[in-house]
């Protein structure tokens, strides 16, 4: 109540901008009027000798459309949100800084071979130094891995914390990862005028480099190895981060709650209140769930090579889902309330007064609970047998939110408790409770859940990036990475949290379009396969089923391609990237389609058939070393995901060399009336799969192993030697 007061006599903390673009929309209209009318051609010409040819390219084309409708759902309104944290200062300043929310944060590693531990050290490093109250912030680090390099790196880096964050804060230093700032070394030090600042910088690079000794105070800082036992699921990261939930809450409770990739660094020493500008200041409780900031990248290869920068989705996608019912949760980088993540709905008084509503009314576990009571026997039946974090959730319930216990030594031995790996047995933990156990998605899993409960969220884009972490070095990393989000997205799809079931659910219909665009694209990826294949066969076997030069269908089908490539170009360029990275986002697209995508369903399929289950695997980091960001060549193992590509290389190839045969051979009006749209699709595939060509012919690790090849080149004779040639 008496922030509320604060707030009605104060300015706003952030702005809301509106942006109805009208080019987009009469772009869209205009582009779904060349879908319909391609639609409608193809179903008025059905191809009576090649009916199997029809059925598979229409029901590709009508997928195709559906998800460009999927997409364009989060074209059509845009939202940017400006914050004032200088406000919040002057909201908080003084004896007022008291009343500000604590925060926990939990930074997670699991491997310390693919996650360097001096990666995770200078992510502890920045958050340690962000510029909010000591006592107002938690720093829970969770290590998934157990791994005593990670421990024992920890501690070094605590002792350094101590000269590292005052010094920091006395110079008001903006980027707080020391090797990042030391990497910036000439600028730091050519922007600060205080004579003191040269001779502290350099004491402290040697610091850095050789630990040192103790000053000052820090916040509460845990570490965390959880039990594991190899006969009891541990649920990879969302596990991890349920567990680090229960510490935080009987430790510190705050009510709100920031998590971290251990490479995701710190580079606003502000984040903190440009995410309470929001939780702070909202009109309704439902309107901010949680504050999603944007997943940059530092020392970035140049043109994106590898398509891994996410540019056009933080751009514009991200912006679009804020003029609907908010962004998805992306795993990292992202505040949460933990009331949101015990899966309570908003404040009742936002649903027209609608009173005695249960707490949960999609959840079986709370039908019983309501607003007015909360008992801890019934908590405990939701949270667990421990009757301490079962007070530390009735606190969360009833708004009467302060720090539960003085010192976090206190609960030492619950906390332990509540860590062990059986603790989550008959509990409402990962199904309606916490980060959602059944997908290696957890994130997005989470976030779906949060906004099915009525919640709104927020993504931020400061003008300083909040955070900063890495992107995969190399095609590889790459493409297993997009192997498990896909995998991770389909299994979204095909479970009870399906985006298109649920109708009780308190989520925007278009908002079900949001998640249903990214759970699909395992099926996008088959579409994809056989579109990409289709025209080489039709163009070996002498078919066609793409209009000739003459039909005026033609017209409508180059119309379409111009209109798809042209404005994936022009959005690019609105953006300030360059041709290239256009054309290597895109030429990576079609190979993610044709790789992991199509892997990650085949997945889901042998999955769902209980052949096998599907893995988390944990992306590899840099060092933080400038020779990390280093190579845009496209790289080569042994890997599965190499040889779908490959083959549909091989079998466009082959179409090209038959169709050029054709057009030499003389036989120039079958190649123009029938064959010349074919001819092109095989020509456009090979060249985006340009990589591949190129590693066909070189050595080492930038050419497609012998292994891959032989694997590739037959499955690519079984296809084609499946199709006759009409003469």
């Amino acid at each position: 109540m008496e922030n509320q007061m604060i707030a009605m006599n104060s300015p706003p903390l952030y702005e809301k901008i509106v942006e109805k673009p009208k080019p987009y929309r009469v772009y869209a209209c205009l582009h779904l009027l060349l879908i319909l009318c391609f639609l409608g051609y193809r179903l008025l010409n059905p191809l009576d000798e090649s009916y199997k040819i029809w059925i598979v390219a229409f029901a590709c084309e009508i997928w195709f459309g559906f998800q460009w409708i999927l997409e364009w759902n989060m074209r059509w309104l845009f939202v940017d949100y400006k914050t004032y944290p200088e406000r919040l200062a002057q909201r908080y300043g003084g004896e007022s800084a008291s009343k500000l929310p604590p925060v926990d944060i939990i930074i997670t590693t699991a491997d310390p071979f693919k996650e360097p531990p001096i990666i995770t050290a200078n992510t502890v490093l920045s958050v340690l130094a962000i510029d909010y109250p000591v006592q107002k912030f938690a720093c829970y680090i969770s290590d998934d891995g157990a791994s005593t390099i990670t421990f024992y790196s920890l501690v070094e880096t605590l002792r350094f914390a101590k000269i590292w964050v005052p010094f920091c804060r006395k110079f008001d230093i903006e980027t707080r990862a020391p090797f990042m700032y030391f990497y910036k070394e000439n600028t730091q030090q050519s922007n600060n005028s205080d004579p003191n600042f040269v001779k502290e910088w350099q004491e402290m690079k040697v610091l850095y480099e050789n630990s040192g000794d103790e000053r000052d105070i820090l916040p509460h800082v845990v570490y965390v190895a959880r039990e594991k036992r190899s006969k009891v699921d541990h649920h990879y990261k969302a596990g991890a981060m349920n567990v680090m939930a229960r510490m935080s809450g009987l430790m510190t409770n705050s009510p709100f709650i920031l998590n971290l990739d251990c490479d995701m660094f710190v580079n606003n020493s502000k984040v903190i209140q440009h995410a309470m500008c929001f939780f702070l200041d909202c009109k309704f409780e439902r309107d901010c769930g949680f504050v999603q900031f944007p997943q940059l990248f530092y020392r970035s290869i140049k043109d994106d090579p590898f398509g891994s920068q996410m540019k056009i989705f933080l751009s514009t996608l991200a912006r679009g889902m804020d003029g609907l019912q908010g962004a998805t949760y992306c795993g990292t980088g992202c505040f949460h309330r933990r009331k949101a993540l015990y899966g309570v709905p908003p404040a009742a008084d936002q649903y027209n007064n609608k009173d005695g509503r249960n707490f949960h009314n999609h959840a079986k576990a709370f039908h019983d609970l309501k607003t007015s009571s909360w008992s801890l026997e019934a908590l405990s039946n939701t949270f667990g047998p421990s009757s301490a974090l079962a007070a530390s959730a009735q606190t969360v319930m009833r708004h009467t939110q302060d720090n539960v216990h003085s010192s976090p030594s206190l609960v030492i031995y619950e906390a332990l408790n509540v860590a062990s790996c059986c603790y989550e047995t008959n509990t409402a933990w990962g199904k309606e409770v916490g980060w959602m156990y059944g997908s290696t998605v957890e994130d997005v899993m989470t976030g779906f859940k949060i906004h099915c409960l009525g919640w709104h969220s927020v993504f931020c884009i400061p003008e300083q990036p909040a955070f900063l972490g890495t992107a995969p070095a190399n095609g590889p990393d790459s493409l297993v990475q997009m192997r498990r989000w896909v995998t991770g997205l389909l299994e979204i799809f095909l479970s009870k949290l399906c985006p298109f079931l649920g109708i009780d659910r308190d989520i925007m219909v278009r908002q079900r379009m949001v998640y249903a665009y990214f759970t699909l694209w395992g099926f996008l990826s088959v579409a994809t396969f056989f579109y990409a294949i289709l025209p080489a066969l039709c163009l070996l076997s002498g078919k066609s089923f793409l209009p000739g030069i003459s039909n005026p269908a033609f017209a409508i089908a180059v119309a379409l391609f111009v209109s798809i490539y042209g404005f994936k170009l022009f959005e690019f360029l609105r953006i300030g990237g360059s041709i290239r990275e256009w054309w290597n986002n895109q030429r990576m697209w079609l190979i993610q389609c044709l790789s992991p995508f199509l892997l990650a369903t085949f997945d889901v399929l042998m999955k769902l058939l209980r052949v096998s289950e599907t893995v988390f695997v944990v992306t590899p980091k840099g060092t933080g070393d400038e020779d990390d960001a280093c190579e845009s060549d496209f790289t080569f193992d042994s890997s599965s995901l190499f040889i779908i590509p490959t083959t549909v290389l091989f079998i466009n190839l082959a179409a090209i060399v038959s169709g050029s045969v054709i057009f030499v051979a003389g036989r120039y009006h079958i190649f123009r009336d029938k064959l010349f749209a074919e001819y092109f699709c095989s020509l456009w595939v090979v060249i985006n799969l340009w990589p591949f060509v190129k590693g066909l012919v070189r050595k080492g690790k930038r050419g497609i192993p012998w292994n891959v090849v032989m694997k590739s080149a037959a499955l690519a004779l079984i296809l084609c030697s499946s199709t006759r040639r009409q003469n």
